[in-house]
């Protein structure tokens, strides 16, 4: 009877270490494109609220205290948990923008497909990395 119990408990203990092998890089790689996909989301509002201080001040919030003035005091902590966002002048004509989100700590590790996200005032999307599907098109 003993025996079998050891058998059953290492069967059971077998299986569940497979089942966490396969899970495991599936669980990472989503997480990875949460993350990413949050720092778009914050990226695209961000372009919104350049395109609305446009308007009233005749030109885009760039350099350190952009993102104070577009009226975010602080990037969301989903983001800046796993991304460094900054807002770069684009000299023109037209002047522009050029939204940057880098990645830090484990996201760099795991996103090198990717790697830094960029979005600029006409919309162009772009990543440092080799990946064609970041930006889900």
């Amino acid at each position: 009877m003993a025996g079998t119990a050891t058998l059953e408990i290492a069967l059971v203990v077998a299986v569940l270490a497979m089942l966490g092998a396969i899970a495991y890089p599936s669980i990472m790689a989503y997480e990875t494109r949460a993350n990413r996909a949050a720092a778009q989301s914050f990226m695209l509002e961000v372009a919104n609220a350049q395109a609305r201080y446009q308007t009233t001040h005749h030109r885009y919030a760039t350099g350190p205290r952009a993102l104070a003035e577009l009226g975010y005091p602080r990037v969301p902590e989903e983001v800046a948990d796993h991304y460094v966002v900054l807002i770069e002048p684009l000299r023109g004509p037209p002047a522009g923008f050029h939204i940057l989100a880098m990645p830090r700590g484990t996201q760099a590790r795991r996103d090198t497909a990717c790697a830094t996200l960029s979005l600029t005032h006409t919309g162009a999307r772009a990543v440092s990395g080799q990946g064609s599907t970041c930006w889900g098109q």
